[in-house]
């Protein structure tokens, strides 16, 4: 079995545009409806045929599936319906440190620059962010990028001239010409940079508000 995913995604496009929410709500709530179509499959298959998949098997597949959907699940519900995920069951599903947050979604800080690069920084606490992007100049260091998985990431490049560099972020696939946005503003402060990639690491999206994002294509 396999989905159509640009057919799944307008259809839901289309079935919750009576609402007066905007191009990018419709696209984010279709991502996040979609992304996660390779694990239901997979998990789809093994429910057809359970003896067909080993343990070893199974268990990474278990694995790929609740690290990747429910948040997923849980950012559509809140875009479409308002709807906040709460303990339930009563397990401690939600109680989470910053730190545990960080090392369970492989957050790290990359810094680069022309003649060498910082050390990668796993699971990066707020100070740590400030004290390495602060030090960007244009010239010794110029880019920083902070990542979530291999598929989150955003990403911040400065040069001594204005008409280069940007803003970054992607949110799935990098195949997917929607997953690539960049900020209008190319060189915004970087106290506003900082500020931003400390809310992407605490998975406080008030980033997204905060700046002025577009497709990349478009740009």
């Amino acid at each position: 079995m396999q989905f159509d995913d640009a057919k799944i995604k307008e259809r839901i496009k289309a079935a919750i545009s009576d609402g007066g929410r905007t191009e990018r709500e419709l696209h984010d709530i279709a991502f996040h409806m979609t992304d996660w179509l390779d694990d239901l499959e997979a998990y789809h298959a093994f429910c057809r045929d359970p003896e067909s998949v080993t343990p070893a098997n199974l268990k990474q597949l278990l694995t790929n599936f609740l690290v990747h959907v429910p948040n997923h699940v849980a950012a559509a519900g809140k875009l479409l319906l308002d709807l906040c995920v709460w303990d339930v069951f009563g397990v401690g599903a939600v109680d989470m440190t910053y730190e545990e947050k960080a090392k369970q979604f492989r957050l790290r800080l990359e810094v680069w620059g022309d003649h060498d690069d910082e050390p990668v920084i796993e699971f990066p606490s707020h100070k740590q962010i400030e004290e390495a992007v602060s030090k960007l100049d244009g010239d010794r260091l110029w880019g920083a990028q902070i990542q979530l998985h291999d598929i989150y990431a955003m990403k911040i490049a400065i040069s001594k001239d204005p008409e280069e560099g940007g803003f970054e972020y992607w949110e799935g696939d990098i195949s997917d010409e929607h997953a690539h946005f960049e900020c209008a503003d190319r060189r915004p402060p970087l106290n506003d940079v900082i500020r931003g990639f400390q809310q992407f690491a605490m998975g406080d999206h008030r980033w997204k508000q905060d700046f002025d994002w577009r497709p990349r294509n478009q740009a």
